[in-house]
């Protein structure tokens, strides 16, 4: 390929990466409806408390989850300026989610040092907010810092319960650069959504477990800032899945009258596997209250709970007034979204019907035409002329080398994975394509291949040009 055409490929590419895909048919329900959200109390359940206590200057990040017969609200709550804070978790209890008392014992964690703060408490639970309990306690993450001597360094931790007050000592830290996380369990795995700090702006990504305490990152990020409303960073994502579809509520500073800084509100974006997700068009979805001073400038950091009988959701989320910002956070709120709808999966493939396979060929045939003049690929098919490199033998599998011609003058080196004794003349193929920072030597194609070769299939692992034998190094470009 020319140096012109790798250029037009890679502006095609990148451009095909930058424009948002349209949502399956399955979530667009979720991003057609209106989010109507209703204050249903008089005023903050939960405020400062009194001068000299525990949070009588700010409270935020409400975990919420329901224990046996009431709602329990886990917050972190501080006294003392901005920078020298410390936050402790605080209690409330409610039978109803909208009427709370403080619990008698608070504060009911402290992180022990007398440095390090409790913040965005996260318990494990489903989805309608029921406490999961694993061997009889209640999980419970949260993040930590020590904003007066730390330089700004978020760290994850757990701790556990039997009852929701009394908590064990905190864990050491399990990863760095998390803030506000939100963790769901899925059949056997831990899966966490979390505000990435480690860098600006701060982004939304995702991390898996098998135990709650080894986690890995996913490469990708799964929120960033694309839209117009989205200011300086993303924060505070909370996850619940309902059906199939993983929803997600997250925050961003709102610009909103020539400010930026001065006010938060929520989007939405669903997603059917989690990595992937789509964003609401009219976001954001949740907005201050001007008529509300106690929540006239910020809305984040949140909690939400699915009614599946009342089909409706309730959020548990803090709150600023208006400048000056003396109150890190001033209260805590709740609403509530009533009346969505039951996605009707029967009625979704019967307005979109499969496309019929002449249809499909047709549009197959005009694609791959398109796509010819576009990039500049030859018409004209060149002669592989295949020279063997030699194979190797791993259990069940045979991995063979070959060096082909792809178009004149470029020649591609190349590994076949294939299954040792094939039960068929003909295989299924999958051919492995990379970007440019990749090559048939990268791991999770050597997964892969071994796996789909396990499964009766033959797969094809380049050399992209620019990488490994095809560098002009012999080197990983």
């Amino acid at each position: 390929m020319s140096p012109i055409r790798a250029l037009i490929l890679g502006i095609c590419l990148l451009t095909i990466k930058m424009a948002p895909a349209a949502a399956p048919v399955e979530l667009q329900p979720w991003l057609q409806m209106k989010q109507d959200w209703g204050r249903d109390t008089d005023g903050p359940i939960v405020s400062l408390g009194a001068r000299g206590q525990f949070d009588d200057t700010h409270i935020f990040a409400p975990g919420v989850a329901r224990l046996d017969d009431q709602w329990m609200l886990w917050y972190a709550g501080s006294t003392a300026e901005v920078a020298k804070r410390v936050f402790h978790l605080g209690l409330s209890t409610s039978p109803d989610g909208r009427a709370f008392s403080n619990h008698p014992r608070n504060p009911v964690f402290s992180f022990g040092n007398g440095k390090q703060s409790v913040l965005t408490p996260v318990p494990l639970r489903d989805t309608s907010g029921e406490v999961q309990r694993e061997n009889g306690k209640i999980r419970m993450w949260f993040t930590s810092t020590w904003f007066e001597g730390g330089k700004g360094k978020h760290t994850l931790h757990e701790t556990s319960s039997i009852d929701g007050v009394m908590w064990s000592e905190p864990t050491a830290a399990l990863m760095e650069g998390v803030y506000a996380p939100t963790i769901l369990k899925v059949g056997k795995l831990y899966q966490m959504w979390y505000t990435d700090v480690s860098g600006s702006p701060w982004i939304i990504r995702h991390a898996w477990s098998r135990d709650g305490r080894k986690w890995y990152v996913t490469a990708e990020p799964s929120v960033f800032l694309d839209q117009d409303w989205e200011r300086q960073n993303l924060f505070y994502p909370f996850v619940i899945k309902v059906g199939d579809a993983c929803l997600m509520w997250y925050g961003s500073y709102w610009k909103k009258g020539g400010r930026s800084q001065g006010y938060t509100a929520l989007g939405f974006a669903v997603s059917n596997d989690g990595m992937i997700w789509h964003k609401h068009p009219n976001n954001p979805v949740f907005k201050p209250d001007p008529d509300r001073p106690w929540e006239s400038n910020y809305v984040t950091s949140h909690s939400v709970a699915f009614d599946e009988q009342e089909r409706s959701f309730r959020i548990w989320y803090a709150s600023r007034k208006k400048p000056p910002f003396i109150n890190k956070y001033f209260a805590i709120n709740t609403a509530v979204w009533n009346g969505v709808p039951k996605i009707d999966h029967a009625q979704q493939t019967a307005t979109h019907p499969k496309v019929g396979s002449q249809s499909f060929a047709k549009w197959q045939s005009k694609a791959r035409d398109s796509l010819h003049e576009m990039l500049g690929i030859p018409q004209k098919r060149e002669a592989l002329n295949p020279v063997p490199r030699g194979e190797i033998r791993h259990g069940d599998i045979r991995i063979e080398k070959w060096v082909f011609t792809s178009e004149k003058g470029s020649r591609v080196p190349a590994l076949l994975y294939l299954p040792a004794t094939p039960k068929a003349r003909k295989l299924p193929a999958v051919v492995f394509t990379y970007g440019h920072g990749g090559s048939k030597s990268a791991w999770q194609y050597h997964y892969a291949g071994q796996l789909y070769a396990n499964l009766g299939m033959a797969c094809l692992a380049i050399d992209p040009i620019g990488e490994e034998e095809r560098h002009v190094k012999a080197r990983m470009g």
